[in-house]
């Protein structure tokens, strides 16, 4: 199941796509600043705008939350770890896709601005087999800003494609 995923290369993108903290982490210096300090302020901005266009969703319960899975210990340092730089050859191919012979699920919200909608078409169209759903209105993270409707497609797409009902 890959839900608003990463991992196709942005043609001709450079370093100064995506979101300001993400530039900020990539470069070693910036990782080097903010490995210790207190990510509250940019936690909640990250949050608003994965939240697009429903950022009043975030509030200070789920920000104490984010805050609090991001002190877990191991988090920075793996975090800081994949900022640091994309490897090409970690990237999705057509070809490394074509191998997948699970059923596989692509969820994606239509107003992620972390990552293209177009990507889970490309994903669905390389993986064998892949069901595809484009959740209109919603932004990175579906199976919060929608957990309901988006728990019951998993459910749904479970029941038919992996666990699916014996035949009399």
């Amino acid at each position: 199941m890959l839900v608003d995923a990463a991992g196709w290369p942005r043609q001709g993108a450079g370093n100064d796509d995506g979101p300001f903290i993400f530039k900020v982490l990539r470069n070693p210096v910036g990782r080097f600043l903010l490995k210790d300090l207190d990510g509250s302020a940019m936690t909640r901005a990250g949050l608003r705008n994965a939240f697009e266009p429903t950022p009043e969703m975030v509030d200070d319960a789920m920000l104490a939350r984010y805050v609090e899975m991001a002190r877990a210990p191991g988090h920075r340092p793996i975090i800081m770890g994949l900022m640091s730089g994309f490897d090409p050859a970690d990237a999705a191919s057509e070809e490394k896709l074509r191998r997948i012979t699970v059923p596989t699920l692509v969820m994606h919200g239509d107003t992620d601005k972390l990552i293209p909608v177009g990507d889970a078409g490309r994903f669905g169209a390389a993986i064998p087999g892949a069901t595809v759903i484009i959740y209109p209105k919603v932004g990175h993270v579906p199976m919060e800003q929608i957990a309901d409707k988006s728990a019951a497609d998993l459910d749904t797409w479970l029941k038919a494609k992996v666990w699916p009902p014996a035949k009399p």
